[in-house]
């Protein structure tokens, strides 16, 4: 174990203060480690009055470590048992300092254990400040909410760790989706080309050589004789000399005649 003393803060938020040791009532591993502790009350007060409770005879490896950083060593003996002596003398004293001292408004309690709640009570009833060092995990939460500060002894002396750099997620942009793809309406179809009309197939006129099957009376007509032809009365004949009219009743004077025309191939109408 090293001794070594932290010097004291010259600043004004640190207040001058009574320092009272309970070294029974520490955990075996804080009492290991009371030299750490002690050598860093420069930090919390400007330690005036150093005073340390305990049976000497039974812890006088610790006895050193006190008297190094200026501790006045209260022997306390076990009147019966179950009674911590220590702790009924070390209220004792803190009363009567409170009561009497002038110029110390503060008072530090290094002790391990909240039976000394009472007098936590008591001391800020008659305007003083209390400050407490102990093991947290420990000491009753009730405890070290009636102190006016409690202090960790786990971590006093001890570096501090460094912090933590605080993680945080970052906000990525969201990922774009892909749009869906539009729906296009199917195209209209397109317009059927008019059908051309059907041609009209003419028949073409029969063939020579199928006029030669159908039989000499198909290909040609029969050819009349002359004396046929002479007896053949001549149209024209009929239709050059005019018929006679039918005598009509006789016209009355003074009735206008109406020519007569002739209509077709001669006739009158």
């Amino acid at each position: 174990m090293t001794d070594e003393i932290l010097p004291v803060q010259d600043t004004p938020a640190l207040p001058v203060a009574a320092v009272f040791l309970d070294v029974a009532s520490l955990p075996g591993d804080e009492a290991e480690d009371l030299a750490r502790i002690l050598g860093a009350l420069g930090t919390v007060c400007r330690p005036a009055r150093r005073i340390a409770y305990a049976d000497w005879a039974e812890l006088s490896d610790l006895r050193g470590v006190a008297h190094r950083h200026g501790f006045d060593q209260v022997q306390t003996t076990e009147i019966e048992p179950g009674r911590d002596a220590a702790s009924l003398r070390l209220v004792v004293d803190v009363m009567e300092l409170a009561l009497l001292e002038r110029g110390i408004d503060t008072v530090v309690l290094v002790t391990g254990s909240a039976a000394l709640l009472p007098l936590v009570r008591s001391l800020r009833r008659h305007g003083k400040r209390v400050i407490a060092i102990g093991p947290a995990r420990r000491i009753d939460p009730l405890f070290q909410s009636e102190c006016d500060r409690f202090v960790d002894c786990a971590t006093l002396g001890r570096p501090a760790a460094p912090a933590r750099a605080e993680i945080r997620p970052t906000q990525t942009a969201p990922v774009a989706r892909p749009a869906a793809p539009a729906i296009r309406p199917d195209p209209a179809p397109a317009p059927r080309a008019a059908e051309p009309a059907p041609r009209l197939r003419v028949k073409p006129p029969a063939e020579p050589a199928r006029a030669a099957r159908l039989g000499p009376a198909m290909a040609e007509p029969p050819r009349q004789s002359a004396s046929a032809r002479a007896h053949r009365p001549s149209l024209t004949a009929q239709f050059d000399e005019p018929e006679a009219a039918p005598a009509g009743p006789p016209l009355m004077a003074g009735t206008p005649v109406v020519p007569q025309r002739k209509g077709w191939f001669g006739k009158r109408r």
